[in-house]
């Protein structure tokens, strides 16, 4: 399967309450075969996931690159990708002001 659709099943699996399969599919999609639009909006949905679950650090990891490459991504898709990179900016800047509450 290629990112897309890993994406779907992932959405699909989350939604359902499955959680442990959805994070799976999420991160199959960022090892396979796919578009950049698709991996990074499963960077920002497993980065929202860790962010959830109180885990900053691994959050960070994904939602990290999408920060990075912001501005390279809104050149490139216009404003496709405009969602997920301010979520990933607004998630970092939650985890650097309240990070010290899961130490």
């Amino acid at each position: 399967m290629d990112a897309k659709l890993y994406l779907n099943k992932a959405i699909m699996q989350l939604s359902r309450g499955l959680e442990e399969g959805g994070v799976q599919s999420l991160k199959a999609a960022l090892e396979g075969e796919g578009d950049e639009v698709s991996k990074t909006q499963a960077r920002v949905i497993l980065g929202e996931y860790y962010v959830m679950k109180g885990d900053f650090a691994q959050a960070k990891e994904y939602l990290g690159p999408v920060a990075q490459d912001a501005e390279r991504l809104r050149d490139q898709y216009d404003d496709l990708l405009d969602d997920e990179i301010c979520r990933a900016d607004m998630l970092l800047d939650m985890i650097e002001r309240f990070g010290f509450l899961a130490e």
